[in-house]
């Protein structure tokens, strides 16, 4: 017996044309269904646009970013961040060193 995605994908033509988008775009637009969700994402994308446009914070090429993810996740943490479960989280700027968080 096959499994609901494999049956899904014996129905689906291969391709790439919007036609065979369609099966799943119902489902896929009813997870994000929440009022409050979509104006919470919202709001985010408005608060990083606006932080760009500024300057305050500055965007960095793909490569560069893929780059140092790589690099710091191939070496282990320094001892600060180190914690009996595993790595400890880093501090953000929002509670680093002002005692909120």
């Amino acid at each position: 017996m096959s499994t609901p995605t494999e049956s899904f994908e014996d129905e689906v033509p291969n391709g790439s044309s919007a036609r065979h988008a369609r099966p799943v775009e119902k489902p896929i637009a009813s997870l994000d269904s929440d009022p409050d969700i979509e104006n919470a994402w919202a709001a985010e994308i408005e608060r990083r646009h606006a932080e760009t446009e500024s300057g305050t914070v500055a965007l960095l090429p793909g490569p560069e970013t893929l780059a140092r993810l790589s690099a710091e996740f191939r070496s282990p943490p320094p001892p600060s961040r180190r914690c009996r479960g595993g790595w400890a989280p880093r501090p953000t700027t929002a509670s680093a060193g002002n005692g909120g968080g």
